[in-house]
């Protein structure tokens, strides 16, 4: 097990890959999100994948909103299967901050 992070500003409404794949024996298990709305006027939603399946949505309002989503019960914020990738995506052309974190896994 190792840890793992990324951070990325979408400025634009792209499905842009924030952790790559890492072969058919490794999985992510991410413990954490911080997402973060800087543009003056324009709110947002963020959407993360894994692989190609939509797994979490929620909304950033303009001028500084966003949100902090961390490892509270036994569930992890989003784990993969092996050799599956995530990725991130804003609605809005925006300038959204993610930062992701957590750890890859031999299985």
């Amino acid at each position: 097990m190792r840890r793992v992070d990324a951070r990325i500003l979408l400025t634009h409404t792209e499905v842009v890959e924030v952790l790559p794949s890492l072969g058919p024996m490794i999985q992510y298990l991410i413990t954490g999100i911080k997402v973060t709305n800087g543009h003056p006027q324009m709110p947002t939603k963020v959407r993360f994948y894994v692989g190609r399946a939509l797994k979490m949505e929620d909304y950033c309002q303009r001028q500084g909103g966003g949100y902090i989503i961390t490892l509270g019960g036994m569930d992890p914020v989003l784990l993969t299967k092996p050799d599956e990738s995530i990725s991130v995506q804003s609605s809005a052309a925006a300038s959204v901050d993610v930062y992701i974190f957590g750890y890859a896994i031999l299985v």
